[in-house]
């Protein structure tokens, strides 16, 4: 008998490294936000689960290599977060989330300005920290220690009782800039779904994210599609499940994986 032992290299990093998108505000499909906030004096609470795993990366010309030297070698990212939103009014909604290691926290608030049935206009504003355990340097800038703010638009168009589709696009700005160094974050996402009956959404999301974080200037991109559905078991209960695969970037790790949250209303 011939025996083959493999070594697996894992490596655990933070979530808020892949996806530092603003936290604490609803959503009723996958990645993009809603136009519509949490009813007046209602609370939201969601829990969430995400797991991603790389074994490439996409280098400065698009091109695809191993993430490390060993083939066997792997990168996992995943985190547990909480979000809570309160309707303030009418169109105004609060939030704020929180890992289970504390490593991020985040505020925020969304606000509703245009709406005339078919399409809704929102915007977007607010703050996160991370303080994710590690060594920095302070001569670059990153997504794991520091305090960002972002600002963005949310958009909602409903096409017939069946079809309807969210978007959003958001810059994210750091505080603190690396010395020789500058943060800046570019988000767009855009999910379409379809209701085959009331209580089942399927949906596909578009997730575009640009980042320019190094003292050169490279940037990285990324382009992911995350197909997924979302169950309506009643008013107060949703389910929602998502694989995301990223499939086209630039200085970037190639990630793929699963994610998982459950939306409460309280009244």
């Amino acid at each position: 008998m011939r025996c083959f032992f493999i070594l697996l290299m894992v490596v655990i990093i933070p979530f808020s490294q892949i996806k530092s998108q603003v936290k604490g505000l609803s959503a009723s499909k996958l990645v993009s936000l809603t136009t519509q906030p949490v009813p007046y004096h209602k609370i939201e609470f969601e829990p969430s689960f995400s797991f991603f795993s790389a074994h490439h990366r996409w280098t400065n010309s698009h091109e695809r290599e191993l993430l490390y030297n060993s083939k066997d070698s792997i990168e996992i990212a995943k985190e547990l977060g909480f979000r809570f939103t309160y309707g303030v009014g009418e169109n105004t909604e609060v939030g704020s989330y929180i890992t289970s290691n504390t490593g991020t926290i985040a505020f925020s608030v969304k606000h509703k300005f245009f709406d005339n049935s078919k399409v809704s206009f929102a915007g977007l504003a607010g703050t996160t920290i991370f303080s994710q355990d590690g060594l920095y340097s302070r001569q670059l800038c990153n997504n794991e220690n520091g305090i960002s703010y972002i600002g963005g638009l949310i958009g909602n168009i409903i096409m017939n009782d069946k079809w309807s589709a969210d978007f959003d696009i958001q810059n994210q700005m750091f505080i603190k800039k690396g010395i020789h160094s500058s943060c800046n974050n570019t988000f767009a996402n855009l999910d379409v779904s379809y209701r085959p009956i009331p209580s089942l959404q399927l949906i596909n999301s578009f997730n575009y994210s640009h980042g320019s974080v190094n003292a050169e200037r490279m940037g990285s991109d990324r382009f992911t599609l995350t197909p997924g559905v979302a169950l309506e078991s009643s008013d107060h209960f949703i389910v929602v499940v998502g694989l995301p695969l990223d499939v086209w970037g630039r200085n970037a790790e190639i990630y793929k994986g699963m994610s998982f949250a459950l939306t409460i209303l309280f009244d």
